[in-house]
């Protein structure tokens, strides 16, 4: 068996490069397997599909949890033709919450290998940056008991770890099951946990707003390899630590030193007034040099259009060179060598830019030959000849002359020529000396074809400069629609209040082993241990988290030049949080400071770890203010309609009635709610008012799943009857819904729950119109140097195109608060273009992607980047949209199991009235 085990450890590492490229979770997700469907495999997590065809298999299954209703059943009967050794059916996770920490995964299991040669493995697999791996699968202790037992590997998370997998592997065949992963965090020796309070002093306060910003702009911006791997929670444990006593200038920057300069080596802080220098190492290679750019804002997880990631400023950013061209007759130079030549001129506007000639030969049969300059010009003072040589055969029929920019600046093209060299004459080019103002017509002079031009290239004649005669060709980069990147040599500066400077380069140079310089010092732990957790009922801890909110949110925040205060605001809450208090209302003061960037899908929360408990009922704020049970599991004490009057004996309606001003709903509510989500079988002392208004007292307990107090609707997709069909976008994207559109050629009305999240685009309404309709606009922030100085964005534009495969449906939108993202997208399309009736709450669209955050510890934030406009100009999120029929929440209506079903259908009445008549 130990020879099979080590075969499989290494067959093991070798398949991971098979789904290397699956979805990394953001945060543990359906650990429980209580999110699954029976029959499926369960979501968020993975079988690789070559595997499934060899025969594994895994799906929910109702058939003797561990806990709960389901758990996960993963086989292998029988092997396929092509079958593979082994199968895993794993959750892949971001480890960027657990680097430097002590990790213990543990897992449920059971099983049986069905022969002699096969066996069943509970593992562990953490991904390093660097290609290396920690693997771990409890060799000695198969699974091989159709009993539940546990089996507990515990790890320590490299700082470098960029993923975590977990789940079962199965080698050979095997029947085997797995329930209620485990995942925690491992305190070091010794941990420190500290919720006394503590008053700031003047001096302390004005460290931990310097250690803040510097914070925020190394980590985001210093382009040193060593960020990638730094222990940021570390950084802010220690250091917030050993600055809130209040140090004296001269002590507190040889404190910023030795934190920062382990993680951007060419740091300088210091009371110096000289010029600051980053020379180029002399082992440095040519013509590199990285940068940091954050597209949307910092986010390790790029998506299609967000993320961070590590650029060469001397490498083109642009999909493709900007190109001029011209076909050229070359029959009479067969046989012959010719020279292409131009006169050219170069204005780079960063290193990236290069002007060259670019020569294609089209030969008889569809023989093509390339070629380009191999010293391409990259700056000049004045006008150069440029050339090539080319031999040409005797089959050679046209020529293709290209004049060509790259990267980001100006360039100058005149008196261009083919000559022959043997006979030196010249072959006949159209306005080779672009003095005939004939620009754009490929059959008569020069070509610029519209994808370069949609590239951001511009192309013109001038009259300012000329090799000779009046004009010249200048082929140019958009200015509005680049990236303005730190170039070799700039340097950011953070000037202190308190008499210091901080700078570093904002582009390093690099050699073959990563950039230059190199750290040659690591962060000494002297306050926390390596590996400590961050927790909300530690003052440090606290402090840790608002320091790396306010930093991400100074830095990224689009939406502060209506919040100016945020450092002001960030010194409030500092020593707010020096003070005690509970973990609920840390997270609560938490997203009362995240309600700077005013977006319903920007939210923070404690992280997979918290509680998914609640009371056995759900919650609405009515029109009046009040709130009602509006769903409940526990009949018979509690009914629908029910008004909650006090919580742990504080008044409901002051919660409300304290909350600042500008929250939305979800914020506006979110405190005044928290109660009902907390541990396991915790109790709650509830005041409630019956539907006949008579106040009662109740103990409840939070014993029901989060999950399984879902808000009542029908099934994802629902014929009420042979005219009218119930779909629940949440369940959908547009692939899946595409799959129906032959069926839904009989259905009439359409009603589309949007009331949720969703992965339903505007593009599927194309099925419902026989028009082209204009869809946002999307303008994406690009953060290339600290605070976004140039105003660089990614601009985006669509149509949608209508297909008239479901022309003349009825549709309507079912909508409320929480109608946001892609949701909020395909609602505001249907209302712009009128394609239906909107039906519900009012609502204010929000960003169609969110991006995710990890804050330090269990703590994670959400943030929805971006700015979208119609054709008019018009923000898509300056105001809220209102419903076509309105729907009222009161004591009345709050007991409809199926509330803003009665609008739809009395409006689906009436037009069948209407009809009729």
């Amino acid at each position: 068996m130990t020879k099979i085990l080590i075969f499989l450890s290494c067959v093991l590492a070798l398949t991971m490069n098979l789904y290397s490229a699956q979805n990394i979770n953001f945060q543990p997700e359906n650990l429980d397997f209580e999110e699954s469907s029976p029959g499926k495999l369960p979501s968020f997590w993975i079988v690789p599909e070559v595997m499934i065809k060899s025969g594994y298999n895994a799906i929910g299954v109702t058939t003797a949890p561990y806990e709960g209703d389901l758990c996960c059943r993963f086989t292998c009967m029988k092997k396929a033709d092509s079958a593979l050794a082994e199968g895993i059916v794993q959750q892949r996770i971001s480890a960027l919450s657990f680097r430097g920490k002590k990790l213990s995964i543990s897992a449920a299991v059971k099983g049986f290998a069905l022969n002699d040669t096969s066996s069943i493995h509970f593992f562990v697999y953490v991904r390093t940056m660097d290609t290396t791996f920690v693997f771990e699968n409890l060799k000695d202790n198969p699974v091989s008991s159709g009993q539940w037992s546990r089996r507990d590997i515990v790890l320590d998370i490299p700082l470098n770890a960029t993923d975590v997998s977990f789940g079962l592997n199965i080698y050979g065949l095997a029947d085997a099951y797995i329930d209620n992963i485990e995942i925690k965090a491992i305190e070091p020796q010794n941990p420190i946990v500290d919720n006394t309070s503590l008053q700031l002093n003047k001096a302390a306060i004005a460290n931990l707003f310097d250690f803040a910003n510097l914070y925020g702009v190394i980590k985001y911006y210093s382009p040193a390899l060593e960020g990638l791997s730094a222990d940021w929670d570390g950084i802010l444990l220690n250091g917030i630590t050993e600055i809130e006593n209040g140090a004296k200038p001269e002590k507190f920057v040889a404190s910023l030193n030795s934190f920062f300069k382990p993680i951007a080596p060419a740091l300088e802080i210091g009371f110096s007034t000289e010029n600051y220098k980053y020379e180029k190492p002399v082992n440095a290679l040519p013509d590199s040099a990285m940068v940091l750019l954050h597209s949307g804002a910092y986010s390790p997880f790029a998506t299609s259009h967000f993320g961070t990631q590590h650029r060469n400023v001397y490498s083109p950013q642009k999909q493709r060179e900007g190109s001029i061209m011209q076909i050229v007759n070359a029959k009479t130079a067969r046989n012959k060598t010719i020279e292409f030549s131009a006169m050219m001129k170069v204005e780079p506007a960063d290193v990236s830019c290069f002007a060259q000639l670019w020569l294609r030969v089209d030969r008889e049969g569809g023989y093509v030959q390339s070629k380009r300059m191999t010293d391409p010009l990259k700056n000049s003072n004045g006008w150069i000849k440029q050339s090539i040589k080319v031999e040409l055969g005797a089959d050679v029929t046209t020529l293709r002359l290209g004049l060509v920019l790259v990267g980001e600046g100006n360039s100058y093209f005149d008196d261009v020529k083919v000559q022959v060299v043997e006979t030196g004459e010249y072959l006949k080019i159209d306005n080779a000396d672009f003095e005939t103002n004939a620009f754009g017509k490929p059959a008569e002079t020069w070509n610029f074809p519209p994808s370069v031009k949609s590239l951001g290239y511009q192309a013109e004649f001038t009259d300012k400069t000329a090799s000779s005669g009046t004009n010249s060709l200048l082929l140019k980069t958009a200015e509005e629609i680049r990236i303005h990147f730190a170039q070799p040599g700039d340097i950011y500066t953070y000037t202190s209040k308190q008499g210091f400077n901080a700078k570093f380069p904002l582009c390093v140079y690099v050699d073959s082993t990563g950039t230059l310089p190199k750290a040659n010092t690591k962060l000494n732990y002297t306050y926390r241990p390596f590996g400590s957790l961050i927790s909300g009922e530690d003052r440090v801890g606290r402090l840790a988290v608002l320091t790396d909110m306010y930093a991400f949110i100074k830095n990224f925040g689009e939406n502060l030049t209506e919040y100016q205060s945020i450092d002001s605001l960030y010194i409030a809450y500092a020593n707010e949080f020096s003070n005690s208090m509970s973990e609920d209302k840390f997270e609560n003061r938490l997203n009362d400071f995240l309600a700077v960037f005013k977006e319903p899908n920007n939210f923070m929360w404690r992280g997979w770890a918290s509680s998914r408990y609640t009371l056995p009922f759900r919650l609405i704020l009515s029109d009046d203010g009040k709130i009602f049970v509006t769903q409940t599991l526990d009949s018979t004490k509690i009914a629908n309609g029910f008004e909650i009057v006090e919580v742990n004996g504080k008044k409901v309606a002051e919660n409300l009635a304290n909350k600042k001003s500008g929250f939305d709903l979800m914020k506006n509510s979110r405190e005044a709610f928290a109660f009902r989500v907390g541990k396991q079988n915790s109790e709650v002392n509830i005041t409630f008012r019956n539907l006949n208004g008579k106040e009662q007292k109740m103990l409840v307990k939070r014993d029901i799943r989060l999950s399984d107090l879902q808000e009542t609707r029908p099934p994802i997709m629902y014929a009420f009857d042979s005219t009218t069909t119930y779909v629940d976008l949440a369940a959908y994207n547009d692939k899946e819904l595409a799959k129906f559109t032959e069926g839904f050629k009989k259905t009439t009305n359409f009603i589309f729950d949007c009331r949720g999240t969703s992965g339903v685009t505007p593009h599927y309404l194309s099925n419902f119109t026989d028009k082209t309709l204009p869809a946002l606009n999307w303008q994406f922030a690009y953060f290339a140097k600290p605070f976004n100085p140039a105003k660089d964005y990614n601009r985006l534009g669509s149509t949608v195109k209508g297909t008239k495969a479901l022309e003349g449906k009825k549709l309507y939108f079912l909508v409320n608060e929480k109608t946001i993202g892609l949701a909020s997208d395909f609602v505001s399309f249907a209302k712009e273009h009128n394609l239906g009736k909107l039906v519900g709450r009012t609502f204010k669209p929000s960003r169609p992607e969110t991006v995710y955050y990890n804050l330090p510890g269990n703590y994670s934030m959400s943030f929805a980047p971006g700015e979208a406009f119609w054709d008019n100009g018009e923000s898509a999120f300056a105001k809220e949209i209102q419903p076509d029929l309105p729907v009222k929440i009161n004591k009345e209506t709050v007991s409809n199991p199926l509330p803003y079903f009665n609008e739809v259908f009395t409006d689906i009445d009436k037009n069948q009235k209407i009809k009729t008549k």
